[in-house]
């Protein structure tokens, strides 16, 4: 459930910078394959989200993410004009087995969907079925790829740098930069240069962080494996003022 938690949270947050996203024009419809590795149309990141393997993919900029597919296998398919402005999938062994979608209508509320595949032998894709899930389905699934790292290391993640201790996406449409730390890897403080945003106390991480139009910062924070919150701080006459 803290996974699915953790993605609400992060819908949450970014459906803050998706009202007022950058103008693209008229946006081309793309379809992704995510078993593809050759994807030119989209951002992607490989990252492992709360310990989770996961691969992000976000549409590059003038593109509208209107279907997604696992080689010959449907996943989803736009409905009524709501398109994925992020997709979160999770793998085993290389394989998708669950995904998060981040929905961006023409107007009104964001919202979310969870996916979970079903029906797949062998780790082949045939026969296989990708179907909506409730809380504790996404949850189950989530947690069978989640892996213990073999070591921990705490880090400051420094949002002005680009570093191989986690990784980074730029969602262009939404003028936002996704900063998730790898596996193994903790995020115990957050800065930008000598500027601290924030410091944990013992058990504290930061499991992921969203800079938006270099204005708004927001953090999901995380104590052991028991509690999530987030922390958001807005830039506003030269200072960064926090939520709390």
């Amino acid at each position: 459930m803290q996974m699915l938690f953790t993605l609400l949270l992060l819908t949450s947050q970014l459906s803050r910078a998706l009202i007022a996203p950058v103008d693209s024009g008229n946006p081309e419809s793309v379809t992704l394959d995510i078993l593809s590795e050759s994807n030119s149309t989209f951002k992607t990141a490989k990252c492992e989200l709360d310990d989770a393997p996961s691969l992000m993919f976000a549409p590059a900029f003038g593109y509208r993410l209107d279907k997604i597919v696992a080689g010959d296998t449907l996943v989803w398919e736009c409905k009524n004009n709501v398109h994925v402005a992020l997709l979160n999938v999770h793998l085993k062994d290389g394989v998708p087995q669950s995904a998060f979608l981040l929905l961006e209508p023409e107007s009104g509320e964001h919202s979310s969907k969870n996916l979970v595949l079903k029906e797949a032998t062998g780790g082949s894709y045939a026969g296989a079925k990708w179907e909506e899930a409730n809380q504790k389905e996404f949850g189950d699934a989530v947690r069978k790829v989640r892996k213990t790292p073999h070591s921990v290391q705490s880090f400051t993640l420094d949002i002005g740098k680009n570093d191989n201790r986690w990784a980074s996406l730029e969602l262009q449409n939404m003028r936002t930069l996704a900063f998730i730390p790898h596996s193994g890897f903790h995020a115990t403080k957050v800065c930008r240069g000598e500027y601290s945003f924030w410091e944990g106390k013992p058990g504290e991480r930061c499991i992921s962080a969203f800079l938006v139009d270099n204005r708004e910062l927001h953090l999901i924070l995380k104590y052991n494996q028991e509690k999530e919150w987030t922390l958001t701080f807005t830039y506003n006459s030269g200072t960064w003022i926090s939520d709390q």
